[in-house]
């Protein structure tokens, strides 16, 4: 896994200002992002280095530091939850990744391990849920 990889892997399981999980803390289930099956889904807008796919922030764009802003490109993922008793938390999978548009190569390949590696090392299953889950890749 290389540093970009490993820095929005950082970025996408923290609580920190920034984080995927601050953001999607206080995001509201369903609504616009709808349901995927059975499971409530929310959006996480980010934003993000055009050149490299590194992840620079997580938020809204109008709560986006002036510092998050420059050179970067603005984009979402969509995630399904699920909360159960046996999880005692919650528990995300990013369902919807579709690659941005005018970013190089490298970038990315970057965002796309990220999202593969996001949902192998901390997404939910479910038995049988590998039955409907289109492959991202």
């Amino acid at each position: 896994m290389n540093k970009i990889v490993k820095k929005n892997l950082h970025l996408m399981n923290s609580f920190s200002d920034g984080g995927m999980l601050d953001l999607l803390s206080g995001e509201s289930m369903g609504g616009n992002a709808g349901r995927w099956h059975k499971y409530p889904c929310v959006g996480a807008n980010f934003t993000f280095d055009p050149q490299t796919g590194e992840i620079k922030y997580f938020g809204n764009y109008q709560h986006v530091p002036n510092k998050f802003r420059i050179n970067t490109k603005s984009h979402i993922f969509r995630l399904a939850l699920i909360l159960s008793p046996e999880i005692r938390d919650i528990k995300y999978r990013i369902i919807n990744y579709i690659d941005p548009k005018e970013v190089e190569k490298k970038a990315l390949i970057n965002l796309k391990l990220s999202v593969k590696k996001y949902n192998q090392m901390y997404g939910f299953r479910e038995p049988g849920i590998w039955n409907r889950i289109k492959d991202l890749f």
